[in-house]
């Protein structure tokens, strides 16, 4: 079934809760096959139980079988996107995903990471789940260069808060979800002089808290591109802090 085409062909019967998740859905597809129900209900402020609903409306069990039908759908026809070639090849998608990856890299974003992080006292990271894997890396690569740079344990930042000031910079590695809701309280409640200079790494443009962040910086995903194969979401964000670490590295070398 083409997940897409048997969400279409329903429009016309939807309730207006269902039209509700519909609209969602195709506004933002990657939150849902990246998210749980609990989450996308707190995100849009909708019910768990009308997005169970539409999902039984299309014919699934629930939530779960409805995000794994997204996952794995072929093609996205309806989107107005443009189809690639009839290659199926893993390989052929992951390298046309790194140079896309690549192309986010811009010479103007390069340079302003770049000037931070070397102005910084420190440089922290962060990140909840599979995103601290990118964390980790990247704040290891900076120790390497010899810069001063801490990763924060995931539940733990109140403990770093004490000593961080304007003069830091932190790198927040989230594909969507508000996994840093306590970090960003604690945030909010410092003086101007204690806020360090947030970095926000994410997969969609209207993550939870991109406002809060000083710069957001979103990473395109196997979705948004429209591939026929399925990428871990991991590999963009662990890409990009190669390609940032290997500027940094170049440009001290210099």
């Amino acid at each position: 079934m083409n997940i897409w085409k048997e969400m279409d062909s329903h429009v016309d019967s939807y309730t207006p809760k269902e039209m509700q998740i519909y609209n969602l859905v195709k506004q933002d597809p990657y939150s849902f096959t990246a998210s749980t129900a609990m989450e996308i209900a707190s995100r849009y402020h909708v019910s768990q139980s009308a997005i169970s609903r539409f999902c039984q409306r299309l014919g699934f069990t629930g939530f779960s079988d409805f995000r794994l039908s997204m996952m794995m759908s072929a093609n996205d026809t309806n989107t107005g996107k443009k189809n690639h070639p009839e290659k199926h090849e893993y390989i052929y998608y992951l390298q046309d995903y790194l140079s896309q990856i690549n192309k986010t890299m811009t010479p103007s974003l390069s340079e302003d990471l770049i000037k931070r992080i070397l102005s910084a006292r420190n440089i922290y990271t962060s990140g909840y789940g599979a995103s601290s894997i990118p964390a980790q890396w990247f704040s290891f690569r900076m120790v390497l260069s010899g810069l001063s740079a801490i990763n924060i344990p995931s539940s733990q930042e109140m403990e770093y808060l004490h000593t961080i000031n304007h003069h830091d910079v932190i790198f927040l590695y989230s594909a969507s979800n508000p996994s840093h809701k306590d970090f960003f309280s604690l945030i909010d409640g410092l003086p101007i002089n204690r806020r360090p200079y947030i970095i926000l790494v994410s997969y969609i443009k209207n993550h939870p808290f991109a406002k809060k962040a000083d710069h957001l910086i979103v990473l395109p995903t196997w979705h948004s591109l429209d591939y026929q194969v399925v990428l871990d979401t991991n590999i963009g964000q662990i890409y990009f802090s190669i390609l940032l670490s290997e500027k940094i590295t170049s440009h001290l070398s210099e």
